[in-house]
């Protein structure tokens, strides 16, 4: 017996956690929609989804802004607070991104010039694994 294509997307949202919808390959985008629709997967975000049953964590916005600024890096408070060294709770999800990346464009928040510097993936100037691979620092921390 085949799978309706409905029952593929729900598949796909549930294997990935938070799907965007770029990622669904060869299958067109209105099944998302039909999805949706039949109450297999919510829309969370434009061009996000996840499965109706699917379990809210401390983390969900840290997995949003991953899938949102996939070459973004969790930084600052953010990383902080992940890792339980803090007791703050961040109001916001500090990324790091590099200074010739594209800036990720976000309609529900008001735009902040903040300074983008790849330093943040280095530490006292050593090589940091990032990603599985390995980059050369573009100046020393301090």
């Amino acid at each position: 017996m085949t799978r309706s294509a409905t029952e593929r997307v729900a598949e796909l949202v549930r294997h990935a956690g938070i799907l965007r919808s770029r990622d669904l390959g060869a299958i067109p985008r209105q099944y998302l929609r039909l999805a949706e629709g039949q109450g297999k997967v919510t829309r969370i975000a434009r061009g996000l989804y996840v499965a109706t049953d699917a379990d809210v964590t401390e983390h969900h916005d840290l997995a949003l802004a991953a899938k949102r600024v996939p070459h973004g890096v969790v930084c600052l408070l953010s990383a902080l607070r992940f890792h339980e060294l803090t007791t703050q709770m961040p109001f916001e999800v500090w990324l790091a991104i590099h200074p010739k990346a594209r800036l990720p464009y976000w309609h529900f928040h008001e735009k902040q010039d903040y300074s983008r510097n790849h330093a943040a993936h280095y530490a006292d100037g050593k090589v940091v694994p990032l990603r599985g691979s390995t980059r050369r620092p573009l100046k020393r921390v301090k």
